[in-house]
């Protein structure tokens, strides 16, 4: 994502001193990553002197096609004059004969490729006799066959090859793209066997060549040239091969294995190694969630899930089956957002393998995973005991192994809890705590572990609100900003973004709406370019709230209206009572009281619903200033604003 990101940038950048090309071949087979930068960078260019020109197969249809923005243009068929000219090219210019070029003309259609190989086919049959500037048949017509589909036409050419068709098939196994150091360690065939069958394929021009053995690199004409070598193999014999491949990956290229797990994993799937294919696709969601790539990461597990539960019942199945669910939590939460369901669903799932193989170290984890999930979807009474829990988890798993990770972890979620239960005091000391421990070198891997994000940015975010809360802001910011400068050595994305919005808060407490405005900014392009739809819903918010204090009330409240509603698609809950007191101020602020006071209904039930008292002196103070813009009478306004004041004394706020 940071290297899409980059190139959206580098695009931008271009744009402002000339026109720019930008060229994507091939759209069918991107990935989901690569599919949601497209589709950002649509929409960002559309102001821009850019031409996105994106090739693709007619079932490819991304949401921006009906954009006013977008032409689409379908290819059509070529004329037969057109196709005419391909078969004398072929021909190296010389004419055919004419009922076979209306033979190739008719069964071809119109497909380039399919006129290009059927003409090759053609002229490999021995039917036919140069004469000067043209061909001629040797006999009549019927005696010359011509396949009848562009598949049957490249078999038949690959069937003259042999023994290179073998070859071809090895090396459809491996893909479209191949090394000549892996086709041979797979083939088994001697140096110059395997050259001399590369020759041939390379002379019939149904391999490319870049680079001169044994590092060279071959890739297929075409992709339908690799699946017609590739089809033409028994469902066994594939098997075969794909476990080869995999197992000469591991052993001999430990280069691509080590950053290409997912295709060691695919070809253990193919071969039918279930627990080998399971442990790769695990490995390769893990490195794709180093690389923000959240929704690869995912696929991934899931891919690991199905295949693992259909092993025989055992211990190491249950361990696997346990790595898969930890992880695809971890996963989720970034990819969809904490309170996703689905996200419950997996640590929930790893915490009952977990308890029941008696593995503490996953169960922390599990549970850890668990208790956050509960806390952003508003089940703060369940998620503080599971943080209780994880407190003791992690002081046992700290004892034994020396790995002060765990601590770190556990007050992690007890400040968080706490913070949103309205303990500020105890949410207070687990963050000092964490402060304490944290180190840098030793910790900044957990932010792609867990829930996702840096502890050490996490505690001083927390805190800066804490301080900011408890009347002290300018330790506030001071706190903040460490934060930030934290999250920035690393670029990790959702710390980024997590680590500018506390810092935008923090200057919306102080009644700063142009820094807030900053802030919220550079929080909801981080979150755009690494699709974050959580965090960009709070971005929102914040970004609406600091255009209201800024006098454009319109604006801000269809960015806090937007930014709630995309909080409540994630499922999340967490701080939703303070969003909508933001709103309801905004809305007193435009003369629309009574519906401020209808938001603040709804928020005073959330606080109600999960067992929360967070923000409670705001919320009430809100009440108050808008009973005395509808004027309700002095007893309720001052009633308010006693509650307030009581509230704060007991939360130690100011």
């Amino acid at each position: 994502m940071r290297t899409l990101a980059a190139l959206t940038r580098v695009v931008e950048a271009s744009a402002t001193n000339a026109p720019v090309l930008v060229l994507v071949e091939d759209a069918h087979w991107i990935d989901p990553t690569t599919a949601e930068w497209l589709e950002a960078l649509v929409e960002r260019l559309s102001d821009l002197p850019v031409l996105l020109v994106v090739t693709a197969r007619p079932e490819f249809e991304p949401r921006w096609r009906a954009l006013s923005c977008v032409d689409t243009l379908q290819l059509g068929r070529l004329e037969p004059c057109d196709g005419t000219a391909i078969m004398e090219r072929v021909a190296g210019g010389k004419k055919l004969p004419r009922d076979i070029a209306d033979r190739i003309l008719a069964n071809t259609e119109g497909v380039p490729l399919f006129v290009e190989e059927l003409t090759k086919t053609v002229l490999d049959s021995d039917l036919l006799v140069e004469a000067g500037d043209r061909y001629l048949a040797i006999g009549p017509l019927p005696a010359i066959a011509i396949p009848s589909t562009l598949q049957d036409s490249l078999m038949a050419r690959l069937d003259r090859l042999s023994p290179a068709k073998e070859t071809a098939q090895i090396a459809a196994c491996i893909g479209r793209v191949f090394r000549h150091r892996l086709l041979a360690a797979v083939s088994g065939a001697g140096r110059g066997r395997l050259d001399d069958a590369l020759s041939q394929l390379e002379q019939a021009e149904l391999l490319f060549r870049s680079g001169a053995a044994p590092e060279a690199t071959y890739t297929f004409k075409h992709a339908l040239v690799c699946d017609t070598a590739y089809q033409s193999l028994l469902r066994s014999r594939r098997q075969q091969i794909h476990a080869k491949i995999a197992s000469a990956l591991e052993a001999e290229f430990a280069d691509v294995a080590e950053t290409e797990p997912e295709t060691v994993a695919q070809h253990y799937t193919i071969a039918g190694l279930v627990a080998e294919a399971a442990s790769w696709w695990l490995k390769a969601g893990q490195r794709a969630m180093t690389k923000s790539a959240n929704r690869e990461a995912a696929a991934h597990f899931g891919k690991g899930l199905e295949l693992v539960v259909t092993l025989p019942a055992s211990e190491a199945r249950l361990r696997q089956e346990l790595s898969l669910w930890t992880a695809m939590g971890s996963a989720l939460i970034s990819a969809r957002g904490w309170g996703d369901p689905e996200v419950l669903h997996s640590f929930s799932k790893a915490r009952e393998l977990a308890e029941r193989l008696g593995d503490k170290t996953q169960l922390f984890a599990a549970v850890r995973g668990e208790s956050a999930c509960r806390t952003i979807s508003g089940h703060l009474r369940a998620a503080n005991a599971l943080a209780n829990q994880c407190l003791t988890l992690g002081m046992e798993l700290a004892h034994a192994s020396g790995d002060s990770g765990y601590m770190l972890e556990a007050h992690h979620q007890l400040w968080g809890v706490n913070f949103y239960l309205g303990n500020y005091k105890t949410s207070g000391v687990h963050a000092s705590q964490g402060m304490a421990i944290y180190d840098y070198e030793k910790h900044r891997h957990l932010a792609w572990g867990y829930t996702g994000h840096d502890p050490g940015v996490c505690c001083r975010s927390f805190s800066a609100q804490m301080l900011c809360i408890c009347g002290k802001p300018d330790k506030g910011v001071q706190q903040s900003r460490e934060a930030v400068a934290l999250a920035e050595r690393d670029s990790h994305p959702v710390s980024l973004a997590q680590a500018q919005m506390a810092l935008s808060v923090v200057h919306l407490m102080r009644r700063e709406p142009h820094d807030g405005r900053l802030w919220a900014e550079k929080a909801i392009a981080v979150c755009t370019e690494f699709a974050m739809p959580l965090l960009l819903g709070q971005a929102r918010v914040f970004f609406g709230w600091a255009l209201g204090g800024l006098g454009q009330l319109d604006e801000g409240i269809r960015q806090m209206r937007d930014g709630i509603a995309a909080i409540a698609a994630t499922g999340a809950d967490m701080g939703m009572a303070y969003y909508l007191c933001a709103l309801a101020r905004a809305c007193g602020e435009r003369g629309e009281a009574s519906e401020g006071l209808a938001l603040l209904e709804q928020a005073f039930d959330t606080l109600i619903k999960s067992g929360s008292s967070y923000q409670l002196p705001e919320l009430l103070s809100a009440k108050g200033e808008l009973l005395s813009r509808l004027d309700q009478g002095d007893d309720a306004i001052e009633g308010s604003f006693r509650q307030s004041l009581a509230a704060a004394r007991e939360q130690g706020a100011r």
